[in-house]
């Protein structure tokens, strides 16, 4: 184990490198796996929640006594701080990996400030979780091994020269350095938290309107138009994706109705979906969907020789984040 670690120290200047490129591939890949697994008793299967948006959305979790989040900033700052800021990112650094271990006990802070459950009636740490994990700990380990290697004059940074009166005038200088950098990334991630969420509320509607263009709908008929939605159409707190398509033919409504039938069976067996067929002379069965059915009587105004119709598919009940739309 010494011959080990006396090699290890001996080439640090050539791992140094390779340690935080590895350091920056798991973070990246922790963010594109499922961090949180959770389920409820009347929905089957486990829901998922992926590490960006645990990135995006985990600072409030100080509202509930969690704040593993804030890892994140001191691991950074503990990566970024120069070398010769021995102590400092020493500190920087276990206090991260103190954070992050602070989410084996979520349960408990969270049921100490009134939440009986968060995730669902049950939940489990996903592979992100263990990824984002072991990011902490090497950040941790390099820290260290720079820490070591210094003291031991294995190397020696060459320092730029400071033109400043004293050595108290250098620290305060560090330090307002520091308080910079943290409230810039706070105020990053929260500009990114809030834009975030409306891009990516943005992008599952459109999907849904390609996937309505994309499906099999008569052969006489044509597209006319198409049109996506981000809302709310119930009372809770959350986001619904609506997807439509106008399209016209020559066929009656009834033709229209039998051809769209089986589909539209089939979305009631799926819950918080559904996938509806409407005609100029229905009204909505929600209010947010006026809009949809006000476009579709102006279309049929522009070719009342032909039947025009709307195919509206709406995937519902997702997390409302911090879209306003959505509240």
């Amino acid at each position: 184990m010494t011959d080990l670690f006396a090699l290890v120290t001996a080439h640090w200047s050539k791992i140094r490198p390779v340690s935080y490129l590895a350091i920056t591939a798991l973070f990246a890949i922790s963010l594109m796996l499922p961090a949180i697994l959770g389920s409820n008793d009347n929905v089957d299967g486990w829901q998922t929640m992926y590490g960006y948006k645990l990135l995006m959305f985990g600072w409030y979790g100080i509202l509930i006594g969690q704040y593993s989040w804030y890892a994140n900033i001191l691991a950074l700052l503990a990566a970024v701080i120069k070398r010769r800021h021995v102590r400092t990112r020493l500190i920087l650094a276990l206090m991260a990996l103190l954070l992050g271990l602070q989410t084996i006990f979520f349960d408990y802070f969270a049921s100490l400030f009134g939440f009986s459950y968060v995730f669902g009636d049950s939940w489990k740490w996903g592979p992100g979780y263990y990824v984002w994990t072991s990011t902490l700990v090497l950040i941790a380990v390099v820290v260290v091994l720079d820490s070591l290697c210094a003291r031991g004059g294995l190397y020696i940074e060459k320092e730029k020269p400071v033109h400043i009166s004293s050595p108290a005038m250098q620290d305060v200088r560090t330090l307002l350095k520091l308080f910079g950098i943290i409230v810039g990334a706070l105020l990053g991630i929260i500009v990114f938290a809030l834009m975030g969420s409306i891009v990516e509320n943005n992008w599952h509607a459109r999907a849904m309107e390609r996937w309505v263009e994309a499906i099999e709908h008569p052969a006489s008929s044509h597209h006319v138009k198409g049109m996506w939605m981000v809302a709310n159409f119930g009372n809770s707190n959350h986001c619904d994706w609506a997807g439509g398509e106008f399209r016209a033919m020559p066929l009656s409504r009834k033709e229209i109705e039998d051809f769209y039938e089986p589909r539209v069976t089939a979305s009631y067996k799926t819950p918080d979906v559904s996938f509806e067929v409407y005609f100029p002379d229905e009204e909505a069965q929600s209010s947010e969907i006026d809009s949809f059915i006000d476009e579709l009587k102006r279309l049929s105004l522009l070719a009342p020789t032909s039947t025009t119709y709307l195919v509206l598919a709406i995937d519902a009940m997702h997390p409302a984040g911090e879209d306003m739309r959505c509240h």
